[in-house]
């Protein structure tokens, strides 16, 4: 259990790193972007590595045990960047609800 929290950890800083750092390009280049649209980005930019690294594991030709790795960070990834992107779409819109009113 421990292992899986310190893998959804991982990524979970890896997103927020790619996240500040597409703000940061964003802002040397002038261009004001949300912050929530930079997060989601990051995520599916991440979320798609993660799959296309998985997808090649378990697609390669070797022994008993070929694509476990690939299964486990389909199982781990995938629904943690769901659920990430999901907790974004609803965060944003209350936040532009407020602004509104």
């Amino acid at each position: 259990m421990k292992t899986l929290a310190a893998m959804i950890v991982v990524f979970v800083l890896v997103v927020l790193g790619i996240t500040i750092l597409i703000l940061k390009i964003a802002k040397k280049l002038g261009r004001n972007i949300s912050s929530y649209l930079a997060f989601g980005i990051s995520t599916g930019f991440c979320c798609l590595i993660v799959t296309g690294i998985s997808l090649f594991d378990i697609l390669t030709p070797g022994g008993d045990l070929n694509g476990m790795l690939g299964q486990i960070l389909l199982l781990v990834y995938v629904p943690t960047a769901a659920v990430m992107i999901i907790g974004d779409i609803i965060v944003w819109h209350i936040n532009k609800k407020k602004k509104i009113d």
